[in-house]
């Protein structure tokens, strides 16, 4: 678990939190030394020291930048630009995400200073967009913003030195100003000396002149100039904070860090002993308090409060002076921040430093990513007088971490029961791990599984790992879906009525079918023209010999149920005339007869020739046929086609007696023409040949 019995975790959670309670003393503090610097080529570090993420610490010194190993071994160096003075460096440089590190000189490149940055193993350049734009003297400790904007403090206008806030954009391609500090009589502000990048996005700054009583501000105001407030104006006796000019010996100016709602900052001189003060005011405007008068005559705790301020991860403010102490060569002090409110305002006097063992006027503090706080000496060190980089550790001993679960995610998160799913996970800071819910057992603290799980609905796959920082649990969701009915989609015939002889194209189509069987049935009888397996989604040419209403039938199974479509297709017949005739097929002229018809698979009849008009499907009818042959004919007509058919009736007079010779018959007159003509020519005389 997070708490434990440990002081300086303690000093740690209660400032965390604001709590102004009772605590013991924070843990002993000890400081080292890392480095001396040893030559005049390379000597008297400026700025601060800062540790990169390629685990060395940079800065720079009289002579180029260095980098040295946190135990101080493996000096390299580059050297300056012929523009760039290390005397002309008054600030701390700052870090963006990168390890790249931004600082600014007073004097030297054109005249007016310059803003340079640097990589870890590369030659400080100078920034070629805030010359162009015009910085004027750069002064005080900048700050960077989470995305990567440097802020940098200068001396403003020429006709004011008033002091200005600039901004180079994360790119490093535009310089311009955020405001400028003209001269209102109640707000002049000069030597701004530091400016810090609030955890609310706004800028809050100090000045170590100007205000209504000349002795400096504290100020906010918002990244794009806006809202420019005045939260304290300093007086003698609460101090005057520090800058490029009253430091000018030791290269330094004031501090400024932010602690929750609180500022905390630094004054170098004035106040209740003339040695400076810590102080306290909430961003607000609020709540100002002086914690500690520096008396380096009655207590050794220094003179001199100035250089970059730092919050430790114990929750404490460190800081230091650069004269006094029990050596007078100047100290590390802190805020105990959880006791601020207390008689002695929280400030501990933490190490005196001595020239000859880890320097003299130390400058601007930085926290290392490892947890420690590193410094530089301006002068001192155990390789002559050229300063020193020395290294803090305050004691605290940070929690246990928690473990955390990075990933715990079922892929798919759906799927359908039978199927499988894998699930994947991750955890940090944890030494073991154990499943419940629907999976179980020890796992590892990463790893994925192949799972196949047996229960529809919402499966929760639950992880808790443990660590020596305590334990977390987690969990995952899977949504296991039943098994899926099949489903018919579709299921046609085209066309829906042929004639008998035609085709019909049957098409169909099912979606999570196992198997799909076909029927047919024929006026309600089973018939064979489809039948037997099919496949899920197919098309099918029929023939239909057999006319009626045809019913197909289609039956697919699924896993989860089965599901059944049917339609109908109408096979029509052509029209028949089974029966169509007279009862006699010759009469005498004027005499009747009788015709007698009947059709099958016939909607309509049509008489013509010798009768006409619309007919009954079947029937009889007496008829008188004219003189000579008669045609009747009968057209009917079905849904699948027509038929025609006719007959003829002869109407004639009976036929004369036969003449029968010899026998006493009667003489036809043919025989009496025949012998009438034969007669006349025997009597007529030849003619001449």
């Amino acid at each position: 678990m997070i708490f434990k019995q440990d002081k300086t975790l303690w000093c740690g959670i209660v400032a965390a939190f604001g709590l102004a309670i009772a605590q013991p003393a924070c843990a002993a503090v000890t400081v080292s030394h890392v480095y001396s610097f040893s030559s005049d080529s390379l000597k008297n570090p400026v700025g601060n020291a800062l540790l990169s993420p390629d685990g060395r610490l940079y800065g720079v010194a009289a002579g180029g930048t260095w980098s040295v190993t946190k135990t101080g071994t493996g000096l390299t160096t580059l050297a300056l630009p012929s523009t760039v003075l290390a005397a002309d460096i008054r600030s701390s440089m700052v870090a963006d995400s990168s390890g790249r590190f931004y600082g600014t000189a007073l004097y030297g490149d054109v005249g007016y200073g310059s803003l340079f940055t640097f990589a870890p193993g590369t030659p400080l350049t100078v920034v070629a967009s805030a010359r162009v734009a015009g910085i004027r003297n750069p002064v005080g400790n900048p700050t960077i913003d989470a995305a990567g904007n440097v802020y940098v403090v200068d001396r403003g206008m020429a006709s004011s030195n008033a002091g200005a806030i600039k901004r180079l954009s994360a790119d490093q391609a535009s310089f311009t100003n955020i405001t400028i500090f003209e001269s209102p009589t109640t707000s002049y502000r000069v030597n701004t000396a530091a400016v810090v990048f609030g955890t609310d996005g706004v800028l809050y700054g100090v000045n170590s002149t100007g205000g209504t009583t000349g002795l400096g501000s504290v100020y906010s105001i918002r990244t794009d100039g806006s809202s420019l407030k005045t939260l304290h104006d300093f007086t003698a006796a609460e101090g005057q904070p520090a800058s490029y000019m009253t430091t000018y010996d030791v290269n330094n100016s004031a501090g400024l860090v932010e602690v929750g709602q609180w500022l905390y900052g630094n004054t170098y001189n004035q106040a209740a002993n003339t040695n400076g003060s810590v102080y306290r005011v909430k961003k607000d405007g609020t709540g100002f308090q002086v914690l500690h008068h520096f008396s380096n005559t009655a207590n050794k705790d220094g003179s001199g409060a100035a250089g970059t301020m730092v919050l430790a991860p114990d929750g404490n403010v460190y800081g230091t002076t650069n004269l006094g102490g029990a050596n007078g060569d100047g100290t590390l002090w802190r805020i105990v921040t959880a006791n601020a409110d207390g008689a002695g305002g929280g400030f501990e006097s933490l190490h005196s430093f001595k020239s000859a063992v880890d320097g003299k006027q130390p400058l601007n503090l930085s926290l290392g990513s490892d947890g420690f706080l590193y410094g530089i000496t301006f002068n001192g060190g155990t390789a002559g007088d050229f300063g020193t980089v020395f290294k803090v550790d305050t004691g605290y001993v940070p929690a246990a971490p928690l473990p955390s679960i990075s990933l715990l995610r079922a892929a798919p998160d759906s799927i359908v029961q039978g199927g499988a799913t894998t699930l994947s996970w991750a955890a940090s800071n944890a030494t073991a791990c154990t499943a419940s819910g629907a999976w179980s057992g020890a796992k590892a603290t990463s790893g994925s599984e192949v799972l196949t799980p047996g229960t529809t609905g919402n499966n929760v796959f639950t992880l808790r790992c443990s660590g020596p920082g305590g334990d977390i649990t987690q969990s995952a969701a899977l949504q296991v879906l039943p098994p899926p009915s099949a489903v018919i989609t579709s299921f046609t015939a085209t066309p829906s009525t042929v004639s008998l002889g035609g085709t019909v194209v049957l098409d169909w189509s099912a979606n999570d079918a196992t198997a799909c069987n076909a029927a047919t049935t024929i006026g309600g009888s089973t018939d064979t023209l489809w039948t037997g397996s099919k496949a899920g989604t197919a098309s099918e040419t029929l023939t239909p010999l057999v006319g009626g209403e045809h019913l197909f039938m289609l039956n697919c199974t699924g896993v989860g149920g089965n599901a059944d479509a049917s339609i109908t297709v109408n096979v029509t017949l052509p029209a028949r005339i089974t029966a169509f005739a007279p009862a006699a097929t010759s009469v005498a002229p004027g005499a009747s007869t009788t015709l007698t018809w009947a059709s099958a698979d016939a909607t309509s009849c049509i008489a013509s020739g010798a009768w006409t008009g619309s007919k009954a499907l079947s029937g009889t009818e007496s008829v008188s046929p004219a003189l000579g042959k008669n045609v009747y004919a009968l057209r009917c007509y079905g849904e699948g086609g027509d038929v025609v058919k006719s007959f003829e009736v002869t109407a004639a007079a009976a036929a004369a007696p036969v003449d029968k010779g010899e026998h006493g018959g009667a003489i036809s007159p043919s025989w009496m023409l025949a012998a009438l003509l034969l007669l006349r020519r025997r009597r007529s005389p030849q003619r001449a040949a």
